[in-house]
């Protein structure tokens, strides 16, 4: 009794078959990897800018001069800073930004604008009368 009809098949040559499947798909591997680099290398630079406009602020939060004591700060970064004052003078705002390079997708990307900003409380050192 029979219950399929298998035609047995000369067996066929599979030689190359892992050869194509890797070249297929090494590209994809190498960008999902690059990607993953450039994400952690933007990540990094926007917790170190982050890190950067708070330690400002605390800084700026208790000098006469705010502008100046972020400007003393940032000067060798190459980060543009800009500190205001509420009306009331009791909040500072420190906003910062920079350009930052992605390692290995510079070149359909090659400028990355990442910014930060925080707000503290003013705390002016007050000034002495004569």
């Amino acid at each position: 009794m029979e219950f399929f009809n298998v035609r047995i098949r000369p067996h066929k040559d599979d030689s190359g078959q892992a050869t194509v499947e890797f070249a297929l798909l090494l590209p994809l591997f190498v960008a999902c990897i690059g990607a993953l680099v450039a994400t952690t290398a933007l990540a990094l630079s926007s917790l170190r800018l982050d890190d950067t406009a708070r330690m400002a602020a605390r800084v700026a939060s208790t000098s006469n001069d705010p502008q100046d004591a972020v400007r003393a700060l940032t000067t060798k970064t190459g980060v543009d800073s800009r500190v205001t004052l509420d009306d009331q003078r009791q909040f500072l705002t420190v906003y910062m930004a920079q350009r930052i390079r992605l390692p290995l997708i510079g070149l359909p990307i090659p400028v990355v604008r990442i910014t930060s900003h925080i707000t503290v409380m003013y705390e002016g050192v007050p000034m002495l009368l004569g």
